[in-house]
C-alpha cells in the first residue's frame, strides 16, 4: 500500500481553497534574539497587536535546541550553523495561508547573507518568493557574490519565469545616502551600484524606513527590495516604510503589499495536519473502536490465497490507522512563552512598551 493509498493520509491530506486578500500585511524586524521568553513575549505582543500576515525576522540567534511556536502562525527558520548565539532568520506566516519552503543548497550554505525563503501563490499563474534576510558586517566580497547569486538561484530573470515575483526584506547592514543615511559604507555602495545597473533587469525597487531602523546609530540599515510589479499601499513621505517601536535595538518596518495590476491577491489556504499526543492515547477506547469496526472473519482452518491475505492486511491497517483519530488527543498549538507569562510580567512589559514608544 502506497502512502497516498493509506486511508489515514487520505483523511489528513491538505485541502486547498482560494480566497482574495486586498493586501499582504508584512512586518520586517531585526529581533536581536528570540531565545529568552521576554523576547518571545515581545514578538507575541507585536503579532497580537498588528495581526500581520507575515513577519520577516533577522537575528533570531536560535539554534536547534530552541523550540519556538506562536499560536496561529507557522514558523519557518534557518538558524546559523554551529552558532550558540548569533545570526539566523525566520518567517512567521499566518495560518492557513498555503506556502512552500524554498531550500536551495547553494543559498542555505551562504556564509554572510543568511536567508529564509518561502513561496506563495498570489494568482493562478504568479508565485511570490518572500525572503527574510540578514547580513552581518564584513566579508564584503563574499556578500557581493551571495547577493548576486540569490537573484540568480531564485531564477528571477530566467526566460519563462515571468510569473516569479520577489520580495526581500531585512537588516543587510548597508548604508547609503540615497536611503537617508548620513554616510555610505562599502556594502551600501555595492547595493546602490547594483540597483543602478541591474534594477531594470531584475525589476527591483528599494524601500527604506521613514525613521532610522537602528535608532542608536541614527542609521537606516533595514531595507526592502521588491519587484516593481508589486504595489505598497501605506507608504510614508518620500516613499518610505512606516516604522514601529520594538523591544530590540532596531525598529520594525511594516508595509502592505499588493500587485500593480490587480485589486486583490488570490491566495491558497491549507488545512493544518493534526499532530497527535500519543502519550495520552486512550487505549481502551482504541481497542473498542477496533472491535466495533474491524469485524473480520478469518478462518484458521482455511488456506488463504495471497490476494485474500493482502486484503485482510489492508483492512486491518485501515482501521488501525483511523482509530487514533478518535482515541488520541491532538496537540494544540500554543505560544512557547505562554507558560511563563503572568499578570506581573504583562504589566512590566506594558510599561516597557510605553517607554519605547
Amino acid at each position: 500500500m502506497t502512502n497516498n493509498q493509506n486511508p489515514l493520509n487520505q483523511q489528513l491530506q491538505q485541502k486547498t481553497h482560494k480566497f482574495n486578500l486586498k493586501h499582504l500585511k508584512i512586518i520586517a524586524i531585526n529581533a536581536n534574539s528570540l531565545i529568552s521568553n521576554q523576547k518571545r513575549y515581545s514578538m507575541l505582543t507585536l503579532i497580537n497587536k498588528e495581526t500581520p500576515d507575515m513577519v520577516l525576522i533577522s537575528e533570531t540567534k536560535l539554534n536547534k535546541r530552541h523550540n519556538v511556536h506562536f499560536k496561529n502562525y507557522s514558523m519557518i527558520r534557518h538558524d546559523r550553523p554551529n552558532a550558540s548565539q548569533g545570526g539566523g532568520t525566520a518567517i512567521l506566516i499566518k495560518n492557513p495561508i498555503k506556502y512552500k519552503t524554498i531550500l536551495i543548497d547553494k543559498i542555505t550554505s551562504f556564509k554572510t547573507l543568511e536567508t529564509t525563503t518561502i513561496k506563495i501563490k498570489i494568482s493562478n499563474k504568479e508565485n511570490l518568493f518572500i525572503t527574510a534576510a540578514y547580513a552581518t558586517y564584513g566579508n564584503q566580497k563574499e556578500f557581493n557574490y551571495e547577493f548576486n547569486n540569490l537573484f540568480e538561484l531564485l531564477q528571477h530573470n530566467k526566460p519563462g519565469n515571468y510569473y516569479i515575483i520577489l520580495l526581500i526584506a531585512g537588516d543587510l547592514n548597508a548604508k547609503h545616502t540615497s536611503w537617508k543615511n548620513e554616510t555610505n559604507n562599502t556594502r551600501g555602495n555595492f547595493i546602490r551600484n547594483w540597483l543602478d545597473n541591474k534594477s531594470i533587469h531584475y525589476k527591483t525597487n528599494l524601500y527604506s524606513s521613514e525613521l532610522p531602523s537602528y535608532p542608536k546609530g541614527g542609521s537606516y540599515l533595514d531595507i526592502c527590495l521588491e519587484d516593481a510589479r508589486l504595489k505598497f499601499q501605506n507608504l510614508r513621505p518620500n516613499n518610505t516604510l512606516k516604522t514601529l517601536a520594538y523591544d530590540s535595538d532596531h525598529n520594525a518596518l511594516i508595509f502592505h503589499v499588493n500587485k500593480n495590476t490587480s485589486d486583490f491577491l488570490t491566495l491558497e489556504t491549507q488545512t493544518e495536519t493534526p499532530r497527535y499526543n500519543y502519550k495520552k492515547t486512550d487505549w481502551k477506547k482504541f481497542q473498542n473502536i477496533l472491535e466495533q469496526n474491524c469485524d473480520l472473519k478469518i478462518y484458521n482452518n482455511v488456506n488463504l490465497t495471497n490476494r485474500q491475505i493482502d486484503s485482510f492486511i489492508d483492512e486491518i491497517e485501515k482501521h488501525t490507522q483511523i482509530a487514533p483519530q478518535k482515541s488520541v488527543p491532538n496537540i494544540k498549538q500554543k505560544n512557547s512563552c505562554e507558560p511563563y507569562i503572568n499578570n506581573k510580567i504583562k504589566d512590566l512589559h506594558r510599561d516597557k512598551s510605553y517607554i519605547l514608544s
